[in-house]
């Protein structure tokens, strides 16, 4: 009975991993803002023309 071996090597065990990561995937899918690793801050922007334009957009105003 080798071919219920290769059946469950090749077909039932990738399919079962595959439903696994799945189904993690499906409850694990919601993200917010401070479960980024790497966050950006655009008030820590190493461009000061930027910072000087967005100080004057907002005197205009």
């Amino acid at each position: 009975m080798e071919w219920v071996d290769a059946l469950a090597e090749w077909v039932l065990f990738p399919l079962l991993i595959l439903y696994g990561f799945t189904s993690w995937a499906k409850d694990n899918q919601k993200k917010t803002k401070s479960d980024d690793p790497f966050p950006i801050d655009p008030s820590q922007n190493g461009d000061e023309s930027l910072k000087e334009s967005d100080k004057e957009k907002s005197q205009s105003h």
